[in-house]
């Protein structure tokens, strides 16, 4: 804990001493006797003594002296359910989806976004685990992960998002490029994944908290598809339902973890702003959505990408180094052994040591520093 957090929990504690002891005073008609000064002392050394030994354990000393008691797990829990029913359902963009109102090139849109946060809960619960120093929970988590990535290419949620994205007309490459992820929902899905990869873990389950919730959003996802659009993949439909249903599975470790990380009223009430900032996160994805299919018809950027069969992603191209380039360019410069050139108004073969000076013009060159 910062001194500065100490010596605020001192403030607090001078404060209320300073009232007591006005208290006494008048209480005994203008004077303080010994005994009571003495108890007033052994009481201020035992509360100091407290709040230190609170500040040395990583527990906020501060929350208690705003009569702010930690709410128990049963009433945190009902905060947190609370909490997290306030998700995507009443965005226009989702209400929109449910009722058939999207055109096909709109939900293809919808889809493609979709699927880049599905990749990238991958990363974020392979961050939560890399951080997790708690073997019994990175055994639990694990199989998050290994539902959503599969066992091997035929298996996993991202397999699965797949399928269901090509029965509505998608083509699989338009997914794996990300040529339909609109820039606010990368920038977005970004910041999550951020997120999790510098929080504490506790914190970062704690953000996951919709997705451990959302066996009602599956179910009427799926039910949407089928009834207002073309049919979905029958293979895509099972895997994602039984998804659903294993969804308190998952809830119970991640309300565990929860609970048991923040136990003062101070934490719990940063816990549901840490799920608040989730909630942000879905519904800015969808405010993009919305803005950039306003009208019948969908925002350029949405349009599928037409590419020649075989062709590879730019994203997917490697990039040479600067260091790479420079040498590769150096090594077509250089001259064939035999050569001469003039150096310092001298001729010499080209093969031959050069100068000191000309070493570290050439190591300056490719970003190594010159040798001494």
């Amino acid at each position: 804990m910062p001194v500065s957090l100490f010596r605020n929990v001192i403030s607090k504690l001078g404060n209320r001493v300073q009232n007591t002891a006005e208290a006494v005073t008048q209480a005994v008609g203008g004077t303080v006797t010994n005994t009571i000064d003495a108890a007033i002392q052994s009481k201020i050394g035992n509360a100091v003594g407290e709040a230190w030994q609170k500040t040395l354990s990583g527990v906020s000393p501060v929350s208690g002296f705003d009569n702010q008691t930690a709410w128990s797990h049963k009433d945190f829990e009902k905060h947190i359910k609370n909490k997290l029913k306030q998700g995507i359902g009443k965005h226009p963009f989702f209400q929109k989806l449910l009722s058939g109102q999207l055109t096909e090139a709109q939900l293809q849109g919808w889809l493609s976004n979709e699927f880049y946060f599905q990749v990238n809960l991958s990363l974020k619960d392979a961050a939560i685990l890399s951080n997790c120093e708690d073997i019994e929970f990175r055994r639990g988590w694990t199989r998050r992960l290994l539902e959503q990535d599969g066992q091997d290419s035929k298996s996993g949620a991202i397999e699965h998002w797949c399928r269901l994205a090509e029965s509505q007309g998608l083509q699989r490459e338009q997914l794996l490029n990300f040529s339909q992820v609109t820039p606010g929902v990368r920038f977005a899905v970004d910041s999550y994944l951020n997120f999790a990869r510098r929080a504490p873990w506790q914190e970062a389950v704690c953000a996951s908290g919709s997705e451990l919730t959302s066996a009602d959003y599956w179910k009427t996802l799926l039910d949407a598809l089928g009834t207002h659009y073309k049919k979905p993949d029958a293979k895509a439909v099972d895997f994602f339902t039984q998804r659903a249903a294993e969804a308190k599975r998952d809830y119970d470790l991640g309300l565990s973890a929860i609970t048991d990380y923040f136990t003062n009223r101070e934490d719990q009430e940063y816990a549901l702003d840490i799920m608040q900032f989730k909630l942000d996160i879905l519904w800015t994805c969808l405010d993009t959505l919305n803005l950039a299919m306003a009208g019948q018809e969908p925002a350029p950027a949405l349009e599928p990408v037409k590419k020649a069969k075989g062709a590879t992603p730019k994203r997917s191209q490697k990039k040479r180094s600067i260091t790479e380039k420079n040498a590769i360019d150096q090594k077509s410069e250089r001259p064939s052994a035999g050569s001469k050139k003039k150096v310092s108004g001298k001729t010499v073969a080209a093969d031959s040591p050069q100068p000191s000076a000309d070493t570290s013009t050439a190591s300056a060159e490719i970003g190594k520093p010159a040798e001494t």
